[in-house]
């Protein structure tokens, strides 16, 4: 399977797309019976919506054609018209036509075409132009007067020459290199208002390309030389280069696509369609549909879609529709829809659909329909789908899944599944499901379970689980207590009626031979009566210290059921029976133990240096409910 998608990638997907953009590969469909040459030409490139460029000599107007084309190419329609009269050659976006006869073998090789470039309007000199000569690339750029001077081949009857410049229209001049050696050209301007302002001031004597890298590899004449050309001037099967101005496509090679590019140290080209390879780096001005492996960077101006390795980072100014592999970093400056993976971290600046997989840090300002797995940090400023899943810390708005982390988890959303963290969890609206952690919980409402030491939530359907658990519409109070234990004892419960955790102190006071305090905790339930009658239940654990015993282990639990009594809605009064086990480690006492607590005990037991004893016992008290 994986074959058949590589040879797809290397074969059919760039056949396919090249058929889509070559103006003479464009299937149109066309019927003209008996009319002017002149005007099926007209009708083949409004269809095919594109322009031709030709010598007005080489058509005679008087010529009248009929042609029907039904899904036919641009060329296959021409050759009907023409035969072997007329070559056809596609430059950007235009076809030249060109008589079908070569000069002489006595005429020069090459021939110096020179001129100056003017804007149409005005008349004033265009500097910085890009003037080439279409077949054999060969190009110059017009100087501050706006003078070029190119040479192009002699021995041929008809040259097509183009002029480009940033915020004029392209034109395509077909030169007779036997009768012209001199040439002015007007170029008109295109509307101010359909300009990117920001591409406007780039153009002056200090020209620096936005595309990373490029002012470092790429010589500042080539750069302007792309600049200004609005479309990819040709399609070529291979490049092969050893940097961006020593290779197959020349100092041209900013204004054109490849099919395959073999980049020795580092490439520079207009598009990919197909597989591109660099030692170094590569450049992409515009788009990439295909594979990129760049042995420490691929960096692409436009949109990406497929296949990215790069050793240190993959750059995109546009989106990403496919996988990109970085090994320390891939950077995404508009959406991506499929897999980022990296050393370190991925960084998206705009909305996830897929999965991002980072050593350290995942970003994306919106939102994530997918997934972030990093090894510290992931930070999602809009919902994530699936979840998050991080070392340190998870940062979303609204968590569709789970996020999972070492440290914490924030959601400033919602969260359908739960927050697992071993510091704190914290969801500023709703969640349902769980939050787990090992310190502390925090949510608007929460339709589940909180476990933690401290779980506090708005709302709380469902149980908390922690020494304090804090929710406005759950179960709070504080309260003091005599039992069997304490002469006084301070307890504050939290959590709901269904279950509470409680933290209690308390302290014997009445023995002033052997005074003693304990602290510990336990849970309760309380299960309805009347809307002012409970029956509650709760079991106790503390550790009780006393001067005679010493810092040794002293633990009494107890099962504590009461009846409790609302004379108030805020007020409770309860009181009944208890069940204690004492637990004492008691290697140094022979006899009674130095305590007035479990003395009336009716069961006690010896086994590894621990001393057992079974009591009955009382509790009373008054709490208040707030």
């Amino acid at each position: 399977m994986a074959a058949k998608f590589a040879f797809f990638l290397l074969f059919c997907l760039p056949l396919a797309l090249f058929s889509q953009t070559n103006p003479l590969a464009r299937k149109i469909s066309v019927r003209v019976q008996q009319d002017a040459l002149n005007k099926a030409l007209d009708q083949m490139a409004e269809a095919g919506k594109f322009s031709f460029a030709y010598n007005s000599d080489i058509i005679n107007p008087d010529s009248v054609v009929s042609l029907q084309l039904r899904r036919e190419t641009v060329r296959f329609g021409l050759e009907e018209l023409f035969g072997e009269q007329m070559t056809f050659t596609s430059v950007g976006n235009h076809v030249v036509l060109r008589l079908n006869i070569q000069k002489t073998p006595e005429e020069p090789e090459f021939i110096t075409l020179s001129g100056y470039l003017i804007d149409g309007k005005t008349g004033e000199k265009i500097e910085y132009a890009t003037v080439y000569e279409s077949e054999k690339h060969e190009s110059t750029l017009t100087d501050k007067e706006g003078k070029y001077s190119i040479q192009i081949p002699g021995r041929l009857n008809q040259v097509p020459v183009s002029f480009s410049r940033y915020g004029y229209r392209d034109t395509v001049i077909v030169v007779r290199p036997n009768a012209t050696n001199n040439l002015t050209v007007g170029l008109m301007p295109l509307p101010r208002e359909i300009l990117d302002p920001q591409m406007v001031s780039l153009v002056g004597d200090q020209f620096t390309e936005e595309l990373p890298l490029a002012n470092f590899f790429v010589p500042e004449p080539q750069r302007r030389r792309a600049f200004n050309i609005n479309h990819a001037l040709a399609r070529f099967p291979v490049q092969i280069s050893l940097v961006p101005s020593i290779g197959t496509n020349g100092s041209m090679s900013g204004g054109m696509t490849n099919h395959l590019s073999i980049n020795l140290l580092a490439g520079y080209s207009q598009g990919l369609q197909g597989v591109e390879i660099g030692g170094i780096a590569n450049l992409i001005r515009e788009d990439v549909m295909g594979v990129q492996v760049g042995g420490i960077a691929n960096i692409v101006g436009g949109s990406m879609t497929g296949v990215q390795v790069g050793g240190i980072n993959n750059h995109v100014k546009g989106s990403v529709q496919g996988v990109q592999i970085g090994g320390i970093y891939n950077l995404v400056g508009d959406s991506i829809q499929g897999i980022q993976i990296s050393g370190i971290a991925n960084l998206c600046q705009q909305h996830v659909s897929g999965l991002q997989i980072a050593g350290v840090t995942n970003m994306a300002p919106e939102a994530v329909d997918g997934g972030q797995i990093a090894g510290l940090v992931n930070v999602s400023k809009g919902h994530v789908k699936t979840g998050q899943i991080a070392g340190l810390v998870n940062k979303g708005k609204e968590i569709g899944g789970m996020q999972i982390a070492g440290l914490g988890n924030t959601a400033n959303g919602k969260v359908g599944g739960g927050q697992i963290s071993g510091l704190y969890n914290s969801a500023s609206d709703s969640i349902t499901g769980f939050q787990i952690s090992g310190l502390y919980n925090r949510a608007k409402y929460i339709k589940g379970i909180q476990i933690g030491l401290i779980n506090v939530a708005d709302t709380l359907d469902g149980t908390a689980i922690g020494l304090v658990n804090w929710s406005k519409n759950g179960y709070r109070s504080v309260g003091l207590t005599n039992n069997t234990i304490n002469d006084v004892e301070f307890g504050l419960r939290t959590g709901t009626d269904r279950i509470y955790f409680l933290l209690a102190v308390g302290a014997r006071i009445r023995d002033t031979n052997n005074p003693g305090w304990t602290y510990g905790g336990g849970f309760g339930t309380h299960i309805g009566i009347t809307s002012w009658l409970d029956l509650e239940l709760e079991y106790n654990l503390q550790q009780v210290v006393e001067e005679e015993l010493g810092h040794r282990l002293h633990l009494v639990q107890a099962i504590r059921p009461s009846a409790l009594v609302r004379p108030l809605p805020w007020l409770e009064v309860y009181g009944g029976p208890a069940l204690h086990h004492q637990m004492v480690t008691d290697g140094d006492f022979a006899g009674e133990l130095p305590s007035n607590i479990g003395q009336n005990y009716f069961l006690e037991s010896y086994a590894e240096r621990i001393r057992h004893r079974g009591f009955l016992g009382y509790q009373a008290g008054l709490r208040v409910r707030f």
